[in-house]
């Protein structure tokens, strides 16, 4: 009979170095993910663009009118001497359709104007919307290209800006309009804009 113990046989347990270096590339890609989304979140706080422009003058604007003869430009914002709603939408988007009543109704407000941004869309598609829907806007000026929208700071469409007659923005609105948007903030929105 042998005096040496028995070693158990199948797998034996790697030791605790071992798994410490197989999980080292984890956890320093995990550090490394923090820190790198802290960053962003901390350079977005700073960005310009947060709170998207909201008591600040109106971006830059200069587009093709839809339907050619002329261009959309910022100064058209500041002429008309009382409130401007300009709303960035698009032929292809549901929820752009869902608003349009509440466009409709908008337009008809005295001393309101409504001026439209095509984002990202073919410009025979758009006429056609407003063909079948209605046209509520003064003009449509064509971003074709989605370079409007990153100046104004919109993240997808339907989005809609409230301005006061020397062109600072009162308010942002994300998402359709619906009736109760109206009544809760759009109208509340147009008030200050006309107090200013």
């Amino acid at each position: 009979m042998s005096d040496t113990p028995e070693t158990p046989s199948g797998p034996q347990p790697k030791p605790l170095w071992k798994l410490a270096l197989y999980a080292a590339p984890f956890a320093l890609f995990a550090a490394l993910g923090a820190v790198l989304a802290q960053q962003v979140l901390t350079e977005g706080a700073k960005s310009p663009r947060r709170g998207v422009l909201v008591n600040a003058p109106a971006p830059a604007l200069e587009l093709p009118l839809l339907g050619g003869g002329g261009q959309l430009k910022r100064a058209a914002l500041t002429g008309t001497g009382g409130v401007v709603i300009v709303n960035f939408w698009a032929s292809w988007c549901a929820p752009c359709r869902i608003e349009h009543p509440a466009l409709m109704e908008l337009a008809k407000r005295k001393g309101v104007t409504m001026f439209g941004v095509a984002y990202n869309d073919d410009p025979r598609k758009s006429q056609a919307f407003l063909s079948a829907l209605g046209d509520p806007f003064k003009q449509v000026g064509v971003d074709r290209r989605g370079f409007a929208a990153v100046e104004w700071g919109v993240r997808g469409v339907p989005e809609t800006f409230i301005l006061s007659a020397d062109g600072t923005i009162i308010h942002k609105h994300s998402g359709p309009i619906e009736a109760e948007d109206l009544e809760k903030t759009i109208l509340p929105a147009i008030a200050k804009a006309q107090a200013r």
